[in-house]
This record gives C-alpha cells, structure tokens and sequence, in this order.
C-alpha cells in the first residue's frame, strides 16, 4: 500500500541568504515536505518501523534548517538527501 505522509506549516526562523544582512539577522521560513512510502508493512502489523516515522521527518528538517546557507535550493537538496538516507523506505 503505497501512501504519502506530509508536513505542512513548519515555521523555523534561520539564518540563510546571499547578503549579509539575511544571514545576521534571520527570516522566518514555512516549510512544507511530503514524502511517499510502502505503507504496507505499518499497516499490517502496527510497527512504526514499518512507516515514516513523523517524528524523524521533522528532525531532518530542523537539522537542516538550522545550518546557515546561502540559497533555499541547497537546503531543500539537503532535506532530500537526509530524508533518503535516515528513511530508506521514501521513494
């Protein structure tokens, strides 16, 4: 069974930006991810190692999301990559 688990809302205040002034002083940014998955094995045996656990997806995120970078495309490869590697059941 294959599903799709999301995050929707996530408000961090980071530090990312070109210029200077972004990467002092901040902005607040709302993330939204969505992930899909073979939900079978969850559903069939109440595991949560057998889904996305909501709570690691999150993490990933404000991991990343508290690391300073110059542009919004190379935190949001990073997520991904982080989401492949931690959740290897993501497609």
């Amino acid at each position: 069974m294959k599903g799709k688990i999301a995050l929707e809302g996530l408000e961090f205040h980071a530090f990312h930006g070109v210029y200077p002034h972004e990467r002092e002083s901040g902005n607040y940014f709302t993330v939204d991810i969505a992930v899909e998955a073979d939900f079978s094995k969850g559903a069939s045996l109440d595991d949560l190692e057998g889904t996305v656990n909501y709570e690691t997806l999150f993490q990933i995120v404000k991991n990343e999301m508290e690391k300073p970078s110059k542009l919004l495309e190379y935190v949001a490869d990073k997520i991904m990559q982080e989401v492949f590697l931690q959740l290897p059941s993501v497609e």
